[in-house]
């Protein structure tokens, strides 16, 4: 389990000078996440429980240097990348911007069809891993696309979508 909080806090609704959204996701080989998913829609394909995401890479991957990231409900790689500040994740065909900087309260980004977010930020979050400062809100313009919450240095916390929760349990950072 880690034991670090990310960030240093700041004036509400801004974000700490040049916060970037790929320092809300750090990616490096061995990182590892473990969530509990907690499952009410009727037939979803993800099972609840614990479940381990790692990440592996760098590799060349569609043009990119890519991490492959466990996906918690298909137990196979998402393709996640980190360009210019922002975190891009290959849609079976595309590379989706998922993060988009600067994160700041209101800014709005668009995951080419995928869905629209807006950073929202939620200051500090607990979870069963600890209690993180710097925490912000990917919010979804609509109810089938997931709410998440990333913290600074920490990465995803805690994932809301129509009838699928996930939270964090414990972490190793490399």
């Amino acid at each position: 389990m880690g034991g670090q909080s990310g960030g240093s806090g700041g004036l509400a609704g801004a974000a700490p000078a040049g916060l970037q959204a790929a320092e809300l996701y750090p990616l490096t080989s061995g990182n590892s996440w473990t969530y509990d998913v907690t499952i009410t829609a009727v037939g979803s394909f993800c099972k609840g429980g614990m479940h381990e995401v790692t990440a592996t890479g760098p590799e060349s991957y569609q043009n990119k240097q890519a991490f492959a990231v466990t996906d918690v409900c298909a137990n196979q790689p998402v393709y996640t990348a980190s360009e210019d500040g922002n975190v891009y994740e290959w849609n079976g065909g595309f590379w989706a911007k998922a993060l988009s900087s600067p994160v700041q309260e209101g800014s709005t980004w668009s995951t080419d069809g995928v869905g629209d977010y807006t950073w929202k930020m939620q200051g500090s979050v607990t979870t069963p891993a600890g209690t993180f400062s710097d925490c912000w809100k990917s919010d979804a313009s609509d109810e089938l696309t997931a709410d998440k919450t990333y913290c600074t240095g920490v990465g995803l916390v805690r994932w809301d979508q129509n009838g699928r929760t996930q939270v964090l349990t414990t972490y190793s950072l490399k």
